[in-house]
């Protein structure tokens, strides 16, 4: 018994230092995007200056914004902002061990906790100054937690559910859509679930009010349609080919009973991604890949549980094929282009090709962020000719700029365009994104002489402008 009882601790252990350590492998690859720079924008103002921007903007992110802020006093190195979520996605992978014990077998925690660290979007996310590793991990202490309470005495367990449902609400607005599923496996005592889950959606109410009064925050979503319904299982984990081969063996492996926890696991994985298609539809859009990853998880349980089933070559071959066929799309998550913007490249490209006098245009605000992060010198860069003073307009992202490019140009003759954009659409993207800028540009005597595109879209542009 005392041997059982080592193991049973020893693996979860083992399963969480694997997994952080899967993340922290090569966790300052991938140049930093658009929503880690608006992480970093926040974190660096002061606790006044980051309340004044959840009043204005990513209200449900303050707790994560507020932790983080205290963590980048003690660096702001790339791998140093990552690494919260990789120990995230290595607590995770630790508790789907014990979860998935408690649930069928040690086997079947040990090969979903593996299921979840190859998932594609695992890398993404633990490899992301953002908080969707830990809403991730938020879902599945809270199934863990609520195991716990239905199968234990007293009040204890219970009050630590709750806690688990206030730290599920406050790592992502989406991430409470797990639930439903809650409910499902607590049928039996509902009343109590009742009582304990509400308790802890208290607190985060006043999240939840901020947030839907700062619409404008998500009004870049667009309104899925078809394709993007069938791409589903791709959105889930990364690659479509590993989250069908995953499902079909959930499928296979559902015959043997396991309820209501069976029934829990699945509304777990579907649930979410489909009521974030129907409100995108009925109301507002809401229905982006990232926003559900909290259900993730679940598809690790069921195939886990459905691996255990079998012999152990069997698994490990199984997981093989998911891992050659996802291979591609981890590859692509892990390079310097993963987030789809390259800032290292852009910044050494202008280096090179830079001329005394060379002055440089951000398309947004997340651009010009982008290059002080990784540019702290101006020496030998273009001039950011348009910002106006040394602070971020306090409740925003950004800087002030002149409006004056007539004047601010007018003794230039070479203006690098710094954008994210669609490479389709060529330079008449920028018109898009800045169309003042743009005519700006025009009606000065600027063409475009080199275009540098991404590989994939939407991406960042870079565009050498010259007087004629």
């Amino acid at each position: 018994m005392k041997r059982e009882a080592r193991a049973d601790v020893a693996v979860p252990l083992v399963a969480g230092a694997a997994g952080t350590a899967a993340m922290v492998a090569g966790i300052s690859t991938p140049s930093m995007w658009n929503d880690e720079l608006a992480t970093y924008s926040a974190i660096t103002r002061s606790l006044g200056g980051l309340w004044q921007l959840a009043q204005n903007i990513d209200a449900h992110f303050l707790p994560y914004y507020t932790v983080m802020h205290f963590w980048a006093k003690l660096g702001d190195d790339l791998w140093w902002l990552r690494l919260p979520t990789a120990l995230a996605v290595g607590v995770t992978a630790g508790l789907l061990a014990d979860l998935g014990r408690r649930l069928g077998s040690r086997a079947a925690g040990i090969w979903a906790a593996v299921v979840f660290v190859l998932l594609p979007f695992t890398s993404y996310h633990g490899q992301n100054a953002r908080p969707y590793a830990f809403a991730a991990l938020a879902a599945v202490l809270s199934f863990w937690a609520l195991h716990r309470a239905i199968d234990g005495t007293g009040r204890r367990p219970w009050v630590t559910y709750t806690l688990t449902v206030l730290f599920l609400g406050c790592t992502h607005l989406m991430a409470v859509l797990v639930l439903p599923a809650h409910l499902l496996v607590a049928w039996r005592s509902k009343r109590r679930w009742l009582i304990h889950a509400g308790i802890g959606l208290v607190p985060w109410a006043g999240l939840v009010v901020l947030g839907t009064l700062q619409s404008q925050a998500v009004s870049w979503i667009e309104r899925p349609d078809w394709k993007t319904f069938t791409g589903l299982p791709g959105a889930l984990t990364g690659s479509t080919a590993l989250a069908l081969l995953l499902i079909g063996a959930a499928v296979i492996g559902s015959g043997t009973p396991l309820k209501p926890w069976r029934s829990g696991l699945w509304v777990w994985l579907l649930l979410p991604p489909l009521l974030l298609f129907a409100v995108s539809w009925v109301a507002m859009p809401l229905y982006v890949d990232r926003y559900f990853f909290a259900a993730a998880p679940a598809l690790a349980l069921l195939a886990g549980l459905a691996l255990a089933q079998v012999r152990p070559p069997a698994a490990v071959a199984l997981l093989l094929v998911g891992g050659i066929v996802a291979l591609p799309d981890l590859t692509l998550n892990r390079a310097q282009d993963g987030r789809r913007e390259d800032y290292p490249f852009v910044i050494d490209t202008i280096e090179r090709a830079y001329r005394p006098g060379d002055v440089v245009i951000y398309g947004q605000a997340p651009q010009r962020e982008g290059v002080l992060y990784y540019r702290r010198s101006a020496e030998g860069f273009p001039a950011d000719v348009l910002r106006r003073g040394a602070s971020r307009v306090p409740g925003t992202f950004g800087f002030a700029e002149r409006g004056d490019l007539n004047h601010v140009l007018s003794q230039a003759t070479r203006v690098w365009t710094i954008w994210r954009g669609n490479p389709a659409r060529g330079v008449e993207d920028l018109g898009r994104v800045a169309p003042a800028k743009l005519r700006s540009l025009t009606v000065l005597g600027f063409e475009p002489v080199q275009t540098w595109e991404p590989d994939r879209s939407p991406g960042l542009m870079l565009v050498l402008f010259i007087r004629k």
